[in-house]
C-alpha cells in the first residue's frame, strides 16, 4: 500500500534504523498496517534545490490510498526526518503526496479495491 522514496544529494549510509523510522510515521499516522509499507532511500544522488547541488535537501514521495487530514503532520515529520539525517533545511525539501486509487494498488497480487 504506502509506498515512500527518499531521494537526497547527501552521501549517507541508509540504516535500517532510518528505514524502520520512515515506516513507523506511515504505520502510526495512516494506521497502515506495517507488512504493506515500503521505504527505498537514495543517497547521494545529483539534485539541485534552487538551481545549486551544494545545499544538502531531499526530494520525498509519498503514495497512499488515502491520507484523510493527515499530510500537513506527514509533511513535518518528513521534514524532521530529514533535518535529522542529512542536514536538510526546510526550504531544500520537497515532499509530493499521491493519493492513489484503491483499483490502481495491488498488495501480495490482489488489488486493492
Amino acid at each position: 500500500m504506502p509506498f515512500v522514496t527518499i531521494d537526497t544529494n547527501v552521501k549517507v549510509n541508509v540504516t535500517d534504523t532510518m528505514l524502520e523510522e520512515v515506516t513507523d510515521i506511515i504505520v502510526k499516522t495512516l494506521h497502515k498496517p506495517e507488512n504493506a509499507v515500503t521505504v527505498k532511500i537514495n543517497t547521494g544522488v545529483v539534485m539541485a534545490f534552487g538551481g545549486s547541488s551544494k545545499p544538502p535537501g531531499a526530494l520525498i514521495e509519498v503514495k497512499s490510498i488515502g491520507y484523510g487530514n493527515k499530510k500537513e503532520e506527514l509533511a513535518q515529520q518528513f521534514l524532521d526526518f530529514a533535518q535529522t539525517y542529512f542536514n536538510a533545511e526546510g526550504q531544500f525539501v520537497g515532499i509530493h503526496f499521491v493519493d492513489m486509487k484503491a483499483n490502481d494498488v495491488s498488495h501480495n497480487g490482489v488489488l486493492m479495491g
